[in-house]
């Protein structure tokens, strides 16, 4: 118990870790946005922020599910609308409203997804 528990914290701080550098360039952005820095830099700031939290979580092992075009999987989807669309099969996700993700092999959230009828 001890070994898995340790290990547990040993990922929690290395996540902990890849994240808190995400938390102090949200800051700075804050921080530049109240000091009246212009649009463009902003949206350059908060890009690259995506971008390292996006790595960070990669790092931890969390992966985006992709969705669209693919059949539609209960196990990977939560099925929010089914709609009606030309030239795709029936059962196709066609839209995401919220990506889903996993954790190595087990899925941590499903995809919101709109599906063909």
């Amino acid at each position: 118990f001890q070994v898995t528990l340790a290990r547990v914290d040993g990922a929690s701080q290395d996540l902990a870790e890849a994240l808190l550098p995400v938390l102090d360039n949200f800051e700075r952005t804050i921080l530049a946005l109240a000091t009246g820095a212009d649009v463009d830099s902003i949206m350059q700031g908060v890009t690259m922020i995506e971008k390292q939290f996006r790595s960070a979580l990669e790092s931890a092992s969390v992966q985006r599910i992709v969705s669209i075009g693919e059949h539609f999987d209960p196990h990977l989807h939560e099925a929010v609308e089914t709609v009606t669309a030309q030239d795709v099969e029936p059962n196709t996700v066609v839209e995401v409203l919220s990506p889903g993700y996993r954790l190595h092999d087990r899925v941590i959230r499903p995809a919101r997804v709109k599906v063909s009828q």
